[in-house]
């Protein structure tokens, strides 16, 4: 087993991270969350999309008089500020969570190599009723479940009467 990290995480750490990021949200206060549903269901505007939206307020600037009373160009105006600015921080926040996601996958991948030597030895090096024991729910995660056979959707075939 080749231990990738080694790293002892202190209470005192665990709370100040913790901290950290509830000062984080808090000067967030007027971030949305929004259900699945929702995200998947709203218009979204990205890479592409970009470049139209600032030209359409670009043109809505240089021609007022054809744009509708009804649309607020103040907000447009507030809403394309607040995305550019919460862009560096998403940025920040992304970096600082892929940077967690890997430890914790590194972390997982040592966990599981070195139960994965655990249990090379046990069934190697291992006899008795308690070795057996362990053996036999360890090799549990290694069990195949055969693949259901899906239904068919054609009658059988019967063989024509006798005599036919």
């Amino acid at each position: 087993m080749k231990n990738q990290i080694d790293i002892i995480l202190t209470a005192e750490q665990v709370a100040a991270g913790q901290a950290a990021v509830t000062a984080v949200a808090a000067a967030f206060p007027y971030l949305i969350s929004l259900t699945p549903i929702v995200r998947t269901k709203m218009l979204k505007m990205g890479e592409r999309s970009e470049g139209f939206v600032r030209t359409a307020l670009e043109a809505a600037t240089q021609h007022p008089a054809v744009i509708p009373e009804t649309l607020d160009m103040t907000k447009l105006n507030r809403d394309l500020a607040l995305r550019e600015n919460l862009a560096g921080t998403e940025l920040a926040l992304g970096s600082l969570l892929q940077k967690v996601q890997d430890t914790r996958r590194v972390a997982g991948a040592d966990l599981y190599s070195g139960a994965l030597d655990i249990y090379q030895a046990l069934q190697r090096h291992g006899t008795g009723e308690g070795v057996d024991l362990a053996v036999n729910l360890l090799r549990q995660r290694f069990r195949r479940i055969p693949a259901e056979v899906p239904p068919t959707t054609e009658p059988p075939v019967t063989p024509p009467p006798a005599g036919a």
